[in-house]
């Protein structure tokens, strides 16, 4: 049987998607966010930096000299010092935009009657996929996601609920979650009823993925079309719409979901899709 659970999307943080990120961020890059954050975080806490110095166990030159850019790295007591007085994770010290980063950062900051809740879920939810995964071929539970209003492409990601269903067969080790198709706007690809099944990899010149923009937070089922290295298009699956372009600057702006491999049609595994 589904489990449903009602959720409202009522705060967005700016996730950098797996399909879009581009290059690892640098050395130099990396210790210019961690300076960032911490003078970010000194100043709304109202210290000064030879406070600030005295709380990271340093002379007040050297921070100086740190937070100036004058040292070539960020010793790692320094991070963890860091962390530790500001109660933020070392990696969203140093920008990371992940967003098991950034809800590691939520976590951070829950009181504990909600960290509580969340780790009875945790490991009800691992105990429940433990019991349902005895063997490889066997299948597992995935999350799938209903949303509620009017499914088309590019529509408001606001709200829905979650529903879990059971994938037969070893070809679901590689699915991690769905969404369902409420309406028939995708046709002829997608039609009512069908659920999408995405998997976790960089979504490839030509393959189908579902992608948020974070800032309009609307929602799209999109052809993924690399341009060259700094630019990609979205293109409409069923050709009504328009190509929307993403250039290296807006890659921030949106979060991939996954492409889709294949689709739950009629009690039934399809085709893989973008094999």
């Amino acid at each position: 049987m589904s489990q449903f659970v009602k959720f409202e999307i009522t705060k967005w943080e700016k996730v950098i998607p797996k399909g879009y990120q581009g290059e690892r961020m640098h050395k130099l890059e990396l210790k210019e966010a961690f300076i960032d954050t911490l003078e970010r975080e000194r100043t709304l806490r109202g210290w000064t930096q030879w406070e600030m110095a005295d709380k990271l166990e340093m002379s007040v030159p050297g921070y100086r000299k740190m937070v100036s850019g004058m040292t070539d790295s960020i010793s790692l007591y320094t991070a963890y010092r860091a962390s530790v007085i500001l109660n933020v994770p070392i990696p969203v010290l140093f920008g990371s935009q992940d967003f098991k980063d950034q809800l590691y950062d939520k976590l951070y900051h829950m009181p504990i009657s909600t960290c509580r809740r969340v780790d009875y879920y945790l490991e009800h939810d691992e105990k429940l996929r433990l019991s349902q995964n005895i063997s490889g071929n066997d299948g597992r539970t995935i999350d799938v996601v209903s949303l509620s209003g009017y499914m088309k492409d590019g529509m408001d990601f606001a709200a829905g609920v979650i529903e879990q269903i059971r994938i037969p067969g070893s070809f679901s080790k590689k699915i991690v979650r769905g969404f369902r198709v409420t309406e028939n706007s995708l046709l002829p690809v997608y039609a009512r009823g069908d659920i999408l099944l995405l998997d976790e990899d960089m979504a490839r010149s030509g393959d189908t993925a579902v992608v948020l923009h974070m800032n309009t937070r609307k929602l799209y089922v999109r052809k993924i079309i690399v341009k060259e290295r700094n630019c990609y298009e979205l293109h409409p699956i069923n050709g009504r719409g328009n190509i929307i372009t993403i250039h290296q600057s807006e890659r921030k702006e949106w979060f991939d979901y996954g492409r889709i491999i294949t689709v739950w049609r009629d009690g039934k595994l399809q085709d893989d899709e973008n094999e």
